[in-house]
């Protein structure tokens, strides 16, 4: 599979990671965020997310060489399917 990640800025276009094998999914708080000694290994977002209550999705991503990654991302992201066809919407 693949995870498609829209970069902050409108003319950056997209992030890609290919080779996944499963994706957790949940929310994160900008609170929590800030306060977290967890690792991030990509964040997309940031600046839109409100301190007062804002969220993030979390993706915890492996992938099929066993790597896992973290992810906190508040815009569009979509998983799909090795041919390129979305499967799900995730943010």
């Amino acid at each position: 599979m693949i995870l498609k990640i829209k970069a902050d800025h409108p003319d950056s276009g997209w992030w890609f990671y290919d080779n996944i094998h499963r994706v957790k999914t949940g929310e994160i708080t900008k609170a929590q965020y800030d306060g977290s000694t967890e690792f991030y290994d990509f964040v997309t977002g940031y600046d839109r997310v409100s301190s007062d209550g804002g969220t993030f999705r979390y993706l915890g991503v492996l992938f099929r060489d066993g790597n896992e990654k973290a992810f906190a991302v508040n815009t569009r992201t979509y998983l799909m399917s090795d041919d390129g066809k979305t499967i799900e919407r995730l943010a």
